[in-house]
């Protein structure tokens, strides 16, 4: 492929003609521009045959350059988005500081944002400005961090408001309530140290009978707590309607190998007195055990469930709409953000072992 010493100034022009042309200000624009765009690259049809794949549609441009050849691939692949969408599927990206252009293929034409990045950064922002300060005030601040990071996820995945929402294991600062209420849901937390005023039931879940069906029901870090891990999920099947949706964020212990746990000491506060990973590493340097025999110990005396169990538990009972895995100690070390642990993972240097489920009833 030969060089194209102008390359960038050709780049730049066709960006800015796709972006004139997808950010016109109604449908006819939008077509005007594309088809100015079509004619001015050469795009046309052509089949060709690449290796291991049948003959298939081509649509490159002039072939001047690379650039253009690829201004008519864009532009043949927008009409196209047209045809079959309509022309109103393209927008700006509504994030702060973010000028990126997207394209919606959603089915309800509700995408608002160009990448998960930015929705996250939204809704975190929505978050950290509609939490009321009485709501989490005294919460440790690896408390509130947690809420604010893994909100994004929450509400990306909980039905329209005012959807009935139950959180179980809310804890004493109220977990996600106070936010599900600013976004217009009807929200409860059920939790034993739940506080005592405002919509929470002190108990534990499988106590608590809700007097009818909810639509949602999120669980964050509290099924690996649970005494009977299949009667809690009875209870929440009980617990919601056909169709209800089911979030999960939960922590897989059987990961936290040596190496993990290692990266997490080393990136604990200087001055951090309490926390349960500055717990762990004084319990651990106190046992002279090795590390694996350390945490099996531990977990078999806090009973705790696995995170491969929790999850074939969940997968037998609901309809699964997502599983993965990610980080889960960032909001308790130091200067350490969740796209940090991300990229240790990516690297290898630790496991993954925070989980993120979503499941539905069965109608």
């Amino acid at each position: 492929m030969r060089a194209v010493p102008d390359a960038g100034e050709r780049l730049g022009a066709l960006a800015g003609g796709l972006r004139h042309a997808l950010l016109a200000e109604d449908a006819g624009g939008r077509a005007a521009g594309v088809n100015a765009l079509i004619e001015r690259y050469g795009s046309r049809p052509y089949l060709t045959e690449d290796v291991g794949q049948p003959f298939h549609l081509h649509f490159h441009g002039s072939g001047e350059t690379v650039i253009e050849s690829l201004g008519g691939e864009f532009a043949t692949a927008i009409a196209l988005i047209i045809d079959g969408y309509g022309a109103d599927r393209f927008g700006q990206c509504q994030a702060e500081r973010c000028e990126a252009v997207y394209v919606d293929l959603t089915r309800n034409g509700s995408r608002r944002y160009c990448s998960t990045q930015c929705t996250a950064r939204a809704k975190s922002a929505a978050y950290r400005s509609k939490t009321p300060k009485t709501t989490g005030a005294t919460a440790p601040a690896a408390t509130k961090r947690w809420l604010e990071a893994t909100w994004p996820f929450i509400a990306e995945h909980l039905p329209p408001a005012p959807a009935s929402v139950l959180e179980i294991g809310c804890g004493r600062f109220g977990g996600f309530v106070p936010a599900l209420q600013l976004a217009g849901y009807q929200a409860l937390g059920v939790d034993p140290e739940a506080p005592q005023r405002g919509p929470y039931q002190r108990g534990t879940f499988e106590e608590y009978e809700p007097p009818t069906p909810v639509h949602a029901i999120v669980a964050c870090t509290s099924l690996h707590h649970v005494t009977d891990l299949h009667d809690v999920l009875d209870h929440v099947e009980s617990a919601l309607q056909p169709g209800g949706v089911f979030i999960v964020v939960e922590w897989a212990h059987e990961r936290f190998d040596e190496a993990t746990a290692t990266w997490c000491f080393d990136r604990l506060a200087n001055d951090s007195e309490t926390g349960w990973l500055l717990r762990h590493r004084e319990l651990w340097n106190a046992s002279g055990h090795d590390w694996s025999s350390y945490i099996a110990a531990w977990s078999v005396h806090e009973r705790m469930h696995a995170g491969h169990e929790i999850t074939r538990a969940l997968r037998s009972r609901f309809q699964t709409r997502f599983l993965g895995e990610g980080p889960y100690f960032f909001s308790d070390l130091d200067n350490v953000s969740e796209t940090d642990e991300q990229d240790a993972i990516d690297t290898g240097q630790i496991q993954a072992t925070g989980i993120r489920y979503v499941g539905h009833k069965p109608r």
